[in-house]
């Protein structure tokens, strides 16, 4: 189920095969407040070093042209755009080989980096490496988007990613804090991946998650496939999983610059279990 998640990473955007394109001329996209890569440019540009290791920020613009639709009502045309920011560190090997890489994804941890010339590509990642410190990709075409066994839609897509390496380091992000309804006391969870969305009418989603699994996603408004909300810690044994407005959440930010982001966040399933916290990063030192 992990793969509903954050499709804005997930691995169609490298298996994209033809199809037309979310075409823009023509079509009346709704508003969004885009996030931009410009504050990042310029802490990635004063960096005296360069290469892949470190804290990488990103901004993925997306819009997408809904149809062919089977028992669904969704938005025929929509878009968002994301904030995200990630880890890229060496990978342990038995070999000590040096430039082999991770990189955290916002589902499940870190996963192998591939670095081909200027090719940096992971199961769930995609960029050219082109720039000093940055790294970019545009991607278009069709799928299906199954909602149940006999729902889902056609769409097509278009992502424009930008990525800015903006520090040396990494230590993780941040964390998170989990006050789970059924224990006493606190669990916490480092931060290696982080993703905020901007969606039409003030719609957003924030994912925050670990290189153990625990992660904590939600949404403030309804938007399929993806979940309302998903509260997962490697210590507890139940998860909270919010689908369609079961159950119930909440967040809000306490804090968010272009340089760090903290929130507090609720979240109850249908069976009430229950689960409060904090989240936070420290994008740029």
């Amino acid at each position: 189920m992990k793969n509903l998640l954050l499709l804005t990473l997930s691995t169609f955007l490298l298996t994209a095969c033809g199809g037309d394109a979310a075409n823009e001329e023509g079509d009346n996209y709704p508003a969004i407040d885009s996030f931009s890569i410009l504050p990042y440019t310029d802490a990635a540009r004063d960096l005296s070093s360069d290469g892949l290791e470190g804290t990488w920020v990103g901004v993925i613009d997306v819009k997408k042209k809904r149809y062919d639709m089977i028992n669904a009502e969704v938005n025929e045309l929509t878009a968002y755009s994301v904030l995200t920011a990630f880890i890229i560190r060496e990978r342990e090997n038995e070999y000590e080989v040096e430039g082999d890489y991770e990189i955290a994804n916002c589902t499940d941890g870190f996963e192998a980096l591939l670095v081909n010339e200027q090719t940096v590509l992971s199961k769930t990642f995609y960029a050219i490496n082109d720039i000093r410190n940055g790294m970019g990709h545009s991607v278009s075409g069709s799928r299906f988007v199954a909602l149940s066994e006999y729902s889902g839609y056609t769409e097509d897509y278009t992502f424009k990613l930008s990525y800015r390496r903006v520090s040396d380091s990494t230590v993780p992000l941040g964390e998170m804090t989990f006050n789970w309804s059924d224990v006493d006391g606190q669990s916490r969870s480092e931060v290696y991946c982080s993703a905020i969305e901007n969606h039409p009418d003030d719609g957003r989603r924030v994912v925050f998650s670990s290189d153990d699994e625990s992660i904590v996603q939600l949404a403030d408004f309804i938007s399929p496939p993806s979940f309302d909300a998903y509260v997962s810690h490697s210590e507890h044994e139940e998860n909270i999983v919010n689908y369609l407005t079961l159950g119930e959440q909440s967040f809000s930010f306490i804090e968010e610059t272009t340089s760090s982001i903290q929130l507090e966040y609720s979240a109850t399933s249908s069976d009430g279990l229950t689960s409060t916290g904090q989240a936070s990063i420290q994008i740029i030192p």
